[in-house]
């Protein structure tokens, strides 16, 4: 998506690349839901789920654009199955192409995720075979594509490993916050919160789950249905673990552990389509049209009424005042983050210096060299 920063500028450009990650991933839903074999009525409310629950607008609010990469997440789902399916070379390197994608947007976390359940998948299908070889073989594409990336990336990991790790808050009790609560972004709810909301805030609501509890009542008639329930059930336990897992992260370190509440995002997903298993089981017992109609703007008006104000906490910072001037030449040093001088606002402000000219060695992450030069 950096493409529409370059082309219409950063403020435009980032907007732009919103909306096309909100609508990908929708129609990627939307498509994976009829690969399923389920109505357009069912896939109508898997996109409107995935688009709009907060699962992925609050990170945006936050300002975390690598969640744009799970905008690939459905379509890597629609072409894995179509390839376990029809194992044609096209299908499998679509599938390496959609790997591809997703690391490209800076989904390492979403890949990390991904291939956990797909480890899972491949251990429940029928042909465990032919799900390894074509998982295998797709990830070996992925491989070849991003190498031109991937290859500095692990120097720069090698030369700056991560000093320390964010690690989730045990938040098994507060699951009905987490996927209930309607709760903006900046919220503190759960006892001990290490992160901000957007790294625990899912909300999907009640109407949504009560049509995935009729959907699990298929589980014996639809072999998918059982997949996604224990997907999603075991995505539900690992994001809420939370310290539990420190001790295994800390001897499988190549594993991305920052935030393992993230790892909800695969619950949603199976959400949303086990309520497209129960709209189209509620479809078959009560066949008036207005049923589909109804519920589905039920949840429109559900997940938007949230949606819309969390909306308005996004790109609210004003200028920086007084303006950064540009540094004199050849070269200077500063260590001015260039804040907003104002009551309750506290954010760094490097974009608007790098517009004058000043680099920056700042950033929320911990992985990069430390500042060498100190005034």
């Amino acid at each position: 998506t950096f493409l529409l920063e370059l082309v219409f500028g950063i403020p435009r450009g980032l907007r732009l690349a919103i909306y096309f990650a909100v609508i990908t991933g929708g129609l990627g839903m939307l498509a994976f839901a009829k690969r399923l074999r389920l109505s357009v009525w069912a896939g109508l409310l898997a996109a409107l789920v995935y688009m709009f629950s907060t699962v992925n607008l609050l990170e945006i609010v936050e300002g975390h654009v690598n969640i744009f990469a799970a905008m690939w997440l459905p379509w890597l789902w629609w072409g894995w199955l179509g390839a376990y399916r029809n194992p044609t070379r096209w299908r499998i390197l679509l599938v390496g192409l959609f790997f591809a994608l997703t690391f490209l947007q800076a989904g390492i976390y979403l890949l990390v995720y991904t291939f956990l359940a797909l480890g899972l998948v491949i251990l429940l299908c029928k042909q465990k075979l032919r799900a390894l070889k074509i998982t295998t073989l797709a990830g070996l594409c992925a491989l070849g594509i991003v190498a031109i990336k991937l290859v500095p990336v692990l120097f720069w990991l090698h030369q700056f490993p991560r000093q320390t790790y964010a690690t989730s808050t045990f938040s098994l009790p507060w699951l009905a916050d987490i996927l209930f609560g309607r709760h903006l972004h900046g919220a503190y709810i759960i006892f001990r919160q290490r992160s901000g909301w957007h790294e625990y805030g899912a909300y999907i609501g009640y109407i949504v789950f009560g049509l995935s509890l009729l959907g699990l009542t298929q589980i014996k008639k639809r072999r998918t249905v059982a997949l996604l329930g224990v997907i999603g059930m075991m995505a539900l336990l690992l994001a809420t673990l939370g310290p539990a897992l420190d001790q295994t992260f800390n001897f499988l370190w190549f594993i991305p552990r920052s935030d393992i509440s993230r790892i909800i995002i695969l619950t949603v997903i199976s959400l949303a389509l086990l309520a497209g298993f129960g709209l189209d089981a509620l479809r078959q017992r009560v066949r008036s049209p207005l049923v589909p109609i109804l519920l589905i703007g039920f949840v429109a008006v559900d997940l938007l009424s949230l949606a819309y104000p969390a909306s308005l906490q996004a790109f609210i910072l004003p200028s920086v005042y007084p303006a950064p001037t540009s540094p004199p030449p050849p070269i200077a040093y500063t260590v001015n983050t260039f804040d907003y001088l104002a009551t309750d606002i506290h954010q760094t402000r490097t974009y608007e210096a790098t517009k004058v000219g000043w680099g920056s060695l700042f950033h929320c992450s911990v992985l990069g060299p430390k500042p060498a030069i100190i005034p």
